[in-house]
């Protein structure tokens, strides 16, 4: 893959060891670039460069609020869960962030960087909403030290994680800030001259998909809050890979939240893809509702549960059809 120049530049100023805390400014929003049969945006961009080096690759949404935190995939998020629990268990104090709250999702953030032995990327999306250039109060991370300090902290330079802010404009982010983060100006767009058209593997017979399909909805399910459930967000999540595992290029890694008012939020490459896919198809909600009616609780990887036969099997046929027709 060919990486666009400001690629290259965080890449040989990270290795460099300049600096662990990027701010990288300028085409951060909007614009795509056309990379590997894929047109992305930037945060896509720095999903896929980072992703293959990364245990936890984690996205914080801080505006609008509610704020939300989206992950690479389903294993980041579990393992970002088990990080900031092995903090609080070495201080010996238990804190509960809300990552609804921009704030107390940075600090929840600052614990899992506070880790050894992972290696961590964050992506913080609109810094200027945390750290606006015109307020002179700086709201207290709590737990953590002020976000200014971040890009001199001693222990996290001598990590080997990386945190990326992002702004359109540095001059709307406090000052101090701007000036301790290395910054990196984001362009060199690459538009995409033609359309895409996602390649078919093959499509998979129901004994190949199955088993796929099982190990998607278990991780599904062990990943996502109990809440998810009412929305039927595991379960798209577990389609959206399953049909990926077949479909090349069909949409990129999506993450799955709610939003505002328990809106549904499904970000990543051609989400809405996904999103219209799901709408126009409503034997996928009914079986959806068949396999998440009969779980009750919290699930766990190592304890799945068991899932109803009839919507297994009727999810199968559409995830079959939907592969068939590309």
């Amino acid at each position: 893959m060919s990486w666009p120049r400001w690629i290259e530049e965080l890449r040989q100023r990270y290795l460099a060891n300049e600096a662990s805390v990027f701010l990288l400014t300028g085409q951060v929003e909007g614009l795509r670039w056309y990379l590997d049969g894929e047109s992305l945006d930037c945060v896509g961009v720095l999903r896929a460069f980072l992703a293959p080096t990364r245990e936890v690759l984690g996205i914080l949404r801080t505006q609008p609020e509610p704020s939300g935190m989206e992950f690479a995939g389903i294993a980041d998020r579990v393992q970002f869960e088990n990080l900031v629990k092995s903090a609080e268990m070495l201080r010996g104090k238990v804190d509960i962030y809300q990552e609804s709250d921009p704030y107390q999702a940075m600090s929840k953030i600052w614990r899992a960087l506070s880790t050894t032995g992972t290696d961590q990327a964050y992506i913080i999306r609109d810094i200027d909403a945390l750290l606006p250039a015109q307020r002179q109060h700086i709201e207290p991370l709590p737990g953590a030290p002020p976000l200014p300090e971040w890009p001199t902290n001693a222990a996290l330079r001598a990590s080997n994680n990386i945190v990326l802010l992002l702004t359109a404009d540095p001059a709307t982010v406090r000052a101090d800030l701007v000036e301790a983060a290395t910054q990196i100006v984001v362009d060199d767009v690459i538009e995409p001259q033609e359309t895409l058209v996602p390649a078919v593997r093959a499509t998979p017979s129901s004994e190949e998909l199955r088993p796929q399909l099982v190990a998607h909805l278990n991780a599904a399910l062990a990943a996502h809050p109990v809440a998810h459930r009412a929305g039927q967000l595991p379960v798209m999540d577990a389609v959206a890979r399953a049909i990926a595992d077949h479909v090349r290029g069909v949409w990129g890694p999506l993450s799955f939240s709610l939003g505002e008012d328990d809106a549904l939020v499904v970000d990543g490459p051609r989400a809405d893809r996904f999103k219209a896919a799901w709408r126009g198809d409503i034997a996928l909600s009914a079986a959806a509702g068949m396999i998440l009616g009969g779980i009750e609780g919290p699930v766990t990887e190592d304890a799945p549960p068991a899932l109803d036969e009839t919507g297994l099997v009727a999810l199968m046929s559409r995830i079959r059809s939907f592969i068939e027709r590309q």
